[in-house]
């Protein structure tokens, strides 16, 4: 068996998404040397057409989100057909990829897998958190137009994997269409897995360089800063609790933080682990949930969590040291909960949370799953 799974070694890091998906994937496949997986070569560059790049420029010269849909409709790819029928799967991550590869694969021999990764529908993500109304006033035609690349990738596939049930709910929110593209034949639940993070500094060291007193209650947030990810419905909790911090690990977005000084802002950083390990509890409060990588780093160091009652997140309604909530007053309420237990008690729900982790969200676990489910599509005895 030879699988290739469709995103170059060198992009991927650990972060949320895709990218951090496959860097889990890649550090285990290393660390046991698997030879049946393997990534997308670098050598496999789209052509770069100097004419299309140049009307890209004069029909969208405002927006380098229209110029990015554009080149996805444009660019050329080169003929990979013989490459890719030396695998007996791709695995696409993205359906912008899977777009981009589509005259290659109208005659590729083997089974196409695609796994989406994004928090709704992607042609909806651009429009409702990425682009500005302007972008969308000027360019409605081919913003609209991207809905292509998603209905093509879930018609293409012939095996769509979700990690959960859960996480196909955005989809349904967001795209009218997926109840009707959804074919039950082609879909697995294939929980992800990661490699267990480390924080690499103390709790007293973060308390320290944030100037928090160490008996202070420290709530932490990791992500972008917009609507999808309930950055907004943060701050609502937020101002209903009185005498607590929150930390926030994240690119500032289209919604501004709060003028506190309990309120702190990190930005981007590579080491949102200690930030989050300092603090009493986890915070997720989105809006729509696929599967949230951030979830399962907050499990492998052990935090308490307070996270939204969507999506992927519903596969932890009935874990330990985890409260949902679908209002802002039930999310106040989880958070004192917390905050009034003993710290012993909290301690243990830490401690069970850390042994699910590594029961069910380790990278071992995934991979054997994940091997296990691609044998079977290939009705191979597992190997």
């Amino acid at each position: 068996m030879k699988i290739l799974l469709y995103k170059c070694e060198d992009e991927l890091a650990p972060v949320g998404g895709p990218f951090g998906y496959l860097y889990n994937v890649k550090k285990y496949r290393d660390e046991i040397g698997d030879n049946e997986i393997l990534f997308k070569k670098n050598v496999w560059k789209y052509n770069k057409n100097f004419f299309d790049k140049i009307i890209g420029r004069l029909e969208f010269p405002h927006s380098a989100h229209a110029r990015h849909i554009y080149s996805i409709f444009k660019k050329k790819v080169p003929n990979m057909l013989t490459e890719f029928n030396n695998y007996d799967i791709v695995h696409f991550h993205t359906t912008e990829d899977m777009f981009r590869e589509r005259e290659n694969l109208k005659s590729y021999n083997g089974l196409v897998v695609l796994t989406s990764h994004s928090p709704k529908v992607t042609y909806k993500e651009y429009i409702e958190d990425i682009i500005t109304e302007q972008e969308y006033s000027m360019y409605k035609n081919l913003f609209d137009s991207a809905e292509q690349i998603d209905e093509y990738a879930f018609k293409r596939a012939d095996y769509i994997f979700f990690p959960c049930m859960g996480a196909e709910e955005p989809y349904y929110h967001s795209w009218p269409k997926y109840n009707l593209l959804r074919d039950e034949s082609k879909i697995r639940y294939v929980p992800t897995g990661i490699v267990p993070v480390a924080c690499k500094k103390s709790r007293e060291e973060v308390r320290k360089e944030l100037n928090i007193p160490e008996d202070a209650i420290l709530l932490s947030f990791v992500g972008r800063h917009n609507e999808v990810k309930g950055y907004d419905i943060l701050q609502s909790i937020f101002s209903k609790l009185e005498n607590i911090f929150i930390v926030c690990c994240g690119n500032v977005g289209s919604i501004h933080p709060p003028k506190s000084d309990r309120w702190i802002e990190i930005g981007w950083t590579a080491d949102p682990y200690s930030y989050v390990g300092a603090s009493d509890i986890y915070m997720l409060p989105n809006r729509e949930t696929y599967f949230d990588i951030a979830m399962l780093q907050t499990l492998s160091i052990g935090k308490c969590s307070v996270i939204s009652n969507t999506g992927g997140n519903k596969e932890f309604i009935n874990t330990p040291g985890v409260k949902l909530f679908d209002t802002v007053d039930e999310a106040v309420n989880s958070v004192n909960y917390f905050i009034n237990m003993k710290k012993d008690d909290r301690s243990t729900l830490e401690s069970y949370q850390r042994g699910e982790f590594k029961e069910k969200y380790n990278i071992d676990v995934f991979y054997k799953t994940y091997k296990k489910t691609l044998n079977e599509l290939l009705g191979k005895d597992d190997e």
